[in-house]
């Protein structure tokens, strides 16, 4: 759980499971192809 939400591999992040599961139900309202997601520090 220490490593949530800092960078693994090729720009991926790690999620909680239940941000990813909100994450992949929000983001079908506006096509996956058409969601932005900005990462800050």
């Amino acid at each position: 759980l220490k490593r949530l939400g800092r960078p693994a591999s090729h720009g991926c992040v790690r999620l909680h499971f239940e941000n990813a599961a909100q994450f992949f139900s929000l983001a079908p309202r506006a096509s996956l192809a058409k969601t932005r997601v900005v990462i800050t520090r």
